[in-house]
């Protein structure tokens, strides 16, 4: 039994003593993890900083573009209500054109209907004339007979 006991105590011993070498290995493995652990979270430290950076850099240039793009859409919205009004103008004065002109052919129209009624007046006279120096020739012809004739 005392066998058993010292069997089972050397086995207790050899267990704890591969404990203690396991834990002595992890031990002196953990500086060097701790180092490499350190080691890649500086690592990761900067590569976080050059990612800030460069997305600090894009948003910086992102606004500026979205500067440019605001002043160059208030150039837009500038231009387009300058042409808006010329346009407004240019219609004014079309329309104003559009109803003069109508005036003018109006006018014209009457002037032609006056000079065609004129002109019937002239024919009217014309053939009134005629007939006129109709009457006096043949008045004139009876004058000179008679005049011969007595």
């Amino acid at each position: 039994m005392q066998a058993r006991v010292k069997g089972g105590a050397n086995c207790e011993i050899h267990v704890v003593t591969r404990q203690l070498e396991t834990e002595s290995r992890d031990r002196e493995a953990t500086p060097t993890s701790l180092v490499a652990a350190k080691d890649k979270l500086e690592s990761r430290k900067t590569t976080v900083a050059k990612l800030e950076l460069t997305v600090k850099r894009e948003v910086m240039d992102l606004e500026v573009q979205l500067k440019e793009s605001r002043s160059g859409l208030k150039t837009t919205q500038t231009s387009l209500a300058v042409a808006s009004l010329e346009r407004d103008v240019a219609l004014s004065k079309s329309a104003s054109t559009s109803a003069s002109l109508r005036q003018a052919e109006a006018n014209a129209e009457r002037l032609v209907a006056e000079i065609e009624e004129r002109k019937a007046l002239l024919r009217k006279l014309d053939a009134e004339r005629q007939s006129l120096q109709q009457t006096n020739k043949a008045a004139g012809i009876n004058h000179a007979a008679a005049h011969n004739g007595s």
